[in-house]
């Protein structure tokens, strides 16, 4: 496998809101490489840099969500409001 152009400090997004600016975390371009590089059959297969950071990008933010997403079911199934702290298991996430 051969990924053209792989810079070691990748740009960040410019436009996103403030409570994601003070929390940016995604996940490393490079880990994106070597999982898809796991799933690629021909060997040749290139990928470039913006496409992995897009990739890293686009995973965060679907995690994210799915994390949302599983917390107002949670709130909703325990009849809890938006202020109160809960806590999200594994089993949270897979039933969504």
């Amino acid at each position: 496998m051969v990924f053209d152009h792989f810079p070691s400090n990748l740009p960040e997004a410019s436009i996103m809101d403030q409570r994601d600016m003070d929390a940016k975390k995604t996940y490393p371009p490079q880990t994106i490489a070597k999982i898809f590089s796991l799933a690629f059959t021909d060997p040749t297969t290139k990928i470039s840099a913006p496409a992995l950071t897009l990739c890293s990008e686009y995973i965060r933010i679907f995690c994210k969500e799915a994390i949302w997403r599983a917390a107002a079911s949670k709130r909703e199934y325990e009849n809890k409001d938006e202020n109160t702290q809960i806590s999200l298991g594994a089993e949270d996430l897979e039933r969504h």
